[in-house]
């Protein structure tokens, strides 16, 4: 849910009267419903206005064409048409703007994803090699200045905790992540997702925009870690009190749309590309995806906003290493 031309203007086009929403994200759902719901719009751009609650809570109204996610409202209003700073409240099943907008919410279907029970979990080994077919397909293509660009330190048997890196750039942001994304990777590729945790923190707030770079390819690790434990409950690799630590850490670091975004990814909640990505990953052909192909995955996680899906299928993918480290 990456902004793109933000803007505190209605649109040209004049405004629309009402919306109706499509699609809404369970925890949208959720925080929507909640008695006595109000709050004010903090961002506003043509693909995604987020709205925080009066007590702290942050949904996104968003275009139809956009990806379903926890937060999000998919609906035939234009995010363009709501300006910052204006009001928001909810009489019955209308989501309200003080600038005499509605979004009608009595037709919406709620959307929601489970995790990948144990029963429906591939053998780790598999895991691992779809991950790898995976990988390859995002180094073939990759683009951009972003976190793919760290794509070849994942691959790479011989990365290392010291900081080194054959990986050639002059893309500032990188040379500021490339070390503690070298340390997560190492520690993921050896098991030690809490040792991966420590190293993950200099990410945080690192990067420009609403959603930073560290902090989206650190949501994509927790993510990837969250549903593989999931699936497999015996590798007991997660480390609640560490996720909840660094977590909490990224509440003064970053801004309170990614961190909501962050937290979600923390506990498996995020866009519906990840999860397909995902669970393809862990069950292969069959659940969401019957021939499962690596390249249609990358293509469209990575068409999640500007850099953010780049960022978080680097961070999916070292997260899924913890499938192939040793017992």
């Amino acid at each position: 849910m990456v902004i793109t031309e933000p803007t505190n203007r209605a649109s040209a086009m004049g405004p629309i009267t009402e919306g109706e929403a499509h699609l809404i994200g369970a925890k949208a759902n959720c925080i929507l419903h909640a008695s006595g719901f109000n709050g004010r719009v903090i961002a506003a751009g043509s693909k995604a206005a987020y709205i925080s609650g009066a007590d702290g809570s942050i949904l996104a109204i968003c275009q139809l064409d956009q990806q379903p996610h926890p937060r999000a409202v998919l609906s035939t209003l234009p995010p363009s048409q709501l300006e910052e700073g204006a009001g928001v409240w909810v009489e019955g099943r209308r989501v309200r703007f003080d600038n005499g907008v509605a979004l009608e919410l009595k037709y919406a279907e709620v959307w929601t994803r489970r995790p990948t029970e144990p029963s429906q979990g591939s053998d780790l080994a598999e895991v691992a090699r779809r991950s790898r077919q995976v990988l390859l397909a995002a180094m073939a293509v990759h683009h951009g200045d972003n976190l793919g660009l760290a794509l070849p330190l994942i691959d790479g048997p011989s990365s290392r905790a010291d900081g080194s890196s054959s990986v050639l750039t002059g893309w500032p942001l990188l040379a500021a992540a490339i070390e503690p994304i070298q340390i997560a990777v190492c520690n993921c590729r050896r098991g030690r997702f809490d040792l991966a945790l420590d190293a993950l923190e200099p990410l945080l707030g690192l990067g420009p925009g609403l959603t930073p770079s560290g902090d989206d390819f650190t949501g994509g690790l927790l993510f990837a870690a969250w549903h593989l434990d999931q699936a497999n409950p015996n590798m007991r690799l997660w480390s609640g009190e560490g996720v909840q630590r660094l977590v909490c850490r990224a509440s003064s670091l970053t801004n309170r749309i990614s961190h909501a975004l962050l937290s979600d990814l923390a506990v498996g909640q995020g866009f519906e590309a990840l999860h397909d990505l995902v669970d393809g990953l862990l069950t292969g052909p069959g659940r969401f995806d019957p021939s499962f192909e690596p390249l249609v995955h990358v293509r469209r996680v990575t068409s999640i906003g500007s850099s953010s899906g780049w960022d978080m299928l680097a961070g999916v993918l070292a997260g899924m290493l913890l499938a192939g480290s040793p017992d």
